[in-house]
C-alpha cells in the first residue's frame, strides 16, 4: 500500500490498459485509441481532484462523502465524448455494448452509449477514489506511528533533565529513599509519584513549547483532521511511557549503586533489605548510617545487627558507602570499635 502522495505519483504511470482493468470494462485496442483518450481523462481528473484537497476535502475523502456535493458524479458525466463519433469510436472501443443502461432508461441510441460510457467512468472514478481514500488512511496510521516516535524522544529528553535533578549530579537529600519511593510509585501509579514527572505538553500555552499544530506538521497530518487526535494521544502515551522507563532505569541504578536490590519485595520487609557490602579492592568498605555514623563491613553483614537499607532512621539504616580510601580522618566502626581509617586526628594541624 502507498501513500496518498505515492499513489498520486503512480497513476502518472498507470497506463490505459491498467485503467481499464479497474474500470471492469473492455480493453482499448491501442494505448492512443479512443477508449484510452477517455479513461486517461477521468484518471487525469480524479488525480487534479485528489492533487488539490485541503483538509476540508481530505476528511470527505476519509468518510466517504466526497460525492455528497455530485463532484464525482461530475467528472464521470464530463469525461463523456459529446461529438457522436468520438462517442461510438469509444463505445466501441471498449467494448461499452456489454454494459446494461436499461435502469438508467435511455431516449435513443446515442443517450443509451453515452449512459454506458458514463457507467465506465463511473466505475474507474469509484475505483480511483477508494485507493485513495486507503492511502489517506495509510497515511494517517503512519503519522500516529511517527507521533509516538516523537512523544518518545521529546520524553527521554525531558527525563534526563529532571533526573539530574531528582537522582543525579545536582540532587540532594536521601537519594536512596527517594530512589525507592519514585520506583514503588511508577510500579503502583500513585499520583502523588507520577505528577512530579515530566508529562506531556501540547496545549500551546508556553512560547518555546511544543504544540499540536508542531506535531501534526511533524508527523504530515492535518490539525483538524480526524488523525491529530490519535497524534496527540499517541505522543503523550509515548512520552509517558519514556519518561517513566527512563525513571525505573535511574532508580534501579541508584539503588544497585547503594547495594540494595531493586527487585526486592518491601511488603515482606519495610526496612528494606540488609544492603550488600559493596566491593572496594584494597579499601575497607564504610557505611554511612542515617544518624551520622558508621559501620563496617562485617557488622552490617553481622545477621544479629538490624541493619537495613530503607524505612525508619534508627541509627542502623545505611544511607551511602564510602571507602577507607576516600575518608582523610580517623574513622571506626560505631559498633565494633574496628579501626577504618588510622589517620591522626591532629595530623592536619
Amino acid at each position: 500500500m502507498s501513500s496518498l502522495s505515492e499513489l498520486l505519483d503512480e497513476w502518472r504511470e498507470w497506463n490505459p490498459f491498467v485503467l481499464a482493468n479497474a474500470a471492469d470494462c473492455g480493453t482499448p485496442e491501442t494505448s492512443t485509441s479512443a477508449g484510452s483518450v477517455f479513461l486517461v481523462r477521468v484518471r487525469s481528473a480524479v488525480h487534479e481532484l485528489l492533487s488539490e484537497l485541503d483538509s476540508d476535502g481530505r476528511n470527505l475523502l476519509r468518510d466517504g462523502s466526497m460525492d455528497d456535493d455530485g463532484t464525482l458524479h461530475e467528472i464521470a458525466d464530463s469525461s463523456v465524448p459529446i461529438y457522436t463519433h468520438e462517442l461510438w469510436s469509444t463505445f466501441v472501443d471498449l467494448s461499452a455494448y456489454n454494459e446494461d443502461v436499461d435502469e438508467y432508461e435511455p431516449t435513443d441510441l446515442n443517450n443509451a452509449a453515452g449512459i454506458a460510457l458514463f457507467v465506465i467512468a463511473e466505475r474507474l472514478v469509484g475505483s480511483l477514489v477508494d485507493e485513495g481514500r486507503d492511502a489517506l488512511v495509510e497515511d494517517d496510521s503512519a503519522a500516529v506511528e511517527r507521533a509516538a516516535l516523537v512523544g518518545a524522544e521529546h520524553g527521554r529528553n525531558a527525563a534526563e533533565f529532571w533526573n539530574e535533578y531528582a537522582l543525579g549530579g545536582r540532587a540532594t537529600g536521601n537519594l536512596v529513599e527517594r530512589a525507592r519511593w519514585l520506583l514503588s510509585g511508577v510500579e503502583d501509579c500513585n499520583p502523588a509519584v507520577l505528577d512530579e514527572l515530566p508529562s506531556a505538553d501540547l496545549s500551546s500555552e508556553h512560547a518555546d513549547g511544543f504544540s499540536l499544530r508542531d506535531l501534526c506538521v511533524e508527523c504530515g497530518t492535518d490539525e483538524d483532521g480526524p488523525a491529530a487526535d490519535e497524534c496527540a494521544t499517541a505522543y503523550e502515551d509515548g512520552f509517558t511511557e519514556s519518561v517513566e522507563a527512563a525513571v525505573v532505569r535511574a532508580c534501579t541504578d541508584v539503588l544497585i549503586a547503594a547495594g540494595i536490590d531493586p527487585a526486592a519485595d518491601e511488603d515482606e520487609d519495610e526496612d528494606g533489605p540488609r544492603p550488600a557490602v559493596p566491593e572496594t579492592l584494597s579499601y575497607l568498605p564504610i557505611a554511612v548510617m542515617d544518624d551520622g555514623g558508621t559501620l563496617c563491613g562485617p557488622c552490617v553483614e553481622d545477621e544479629t545487627n538490624p541493619v537495613h537499607s530503607a524505612g525508619s532512621a534508627d541509627g542502623w539504616r545505611v544511607d551511602a558507602w564510602t571507602h577507607s580510601g576516600d575518608v582523610d580522618s580517623f574513622t571506626s566502626c560505631d559498633h565494633c570499635g574496628r579501626v577504618l581509617v588510622e589517620r591522626d586526628e591532629d595530623e592536619d594541624e
